[in-house]
């Protein structure tokens, strides 16, 4: 068994898809700007419009990547954590939690390699 290494390429959603997954993941959904418009004039409700606007900002920071605006949502109503609290904490945390994924990736690549020589080893013995 012969073990290769695969690049998957993943691409961003449009925005306003993403902020409107950050939205629904995290419970504070607006279906549409139609919507959300009407609510703001008949409730003048102005944390709706403060939320959107965060939510821009956040998937923004994500790339507009689905799994990271869906666990960002999903800590956001877990958490009850408020969105612009959520934003500050992701960017006072950001360059550690990449220096993570780097060391995960690292981890990765030793392992992946590991079990490659491991499958060669097997194969012709």
């Amino acid at each position: 068994m012969l073990l290769r290494s695969t690049i998957c390429q993943v691409s961003g959603m449009r925005p306003e898809e993403a902020r409107d997954l950050l939205l629904k993941i995290a419970r504070l959904e607006h279906t549409n700007d139609t919507e959300a418009l009407a609510t703001t004039i008949v409730k003048v409700n102005l944390s709706s419009l403060s939320s959107s606007f965060i939510a821009v900002t956040i998937v923004k920071e994500l790339g507009h990547l689905a799994l990271a605006v869906i666990q960002a949502g999903a800590y956001i109503f877990r958490s009850r954590c408020d969105m612009s609290v959520y934003l500050q904490l992701y960017q006072a945390r950001r360059g550690e939690l990449l220096e993570e994924s780097r060391d995960y990736k690292t981890r990765w690549t030793t392992t992946n390699g590991r079990l490659h020589d491991l499958a060669n080893s097997v194969s012709s013995g």
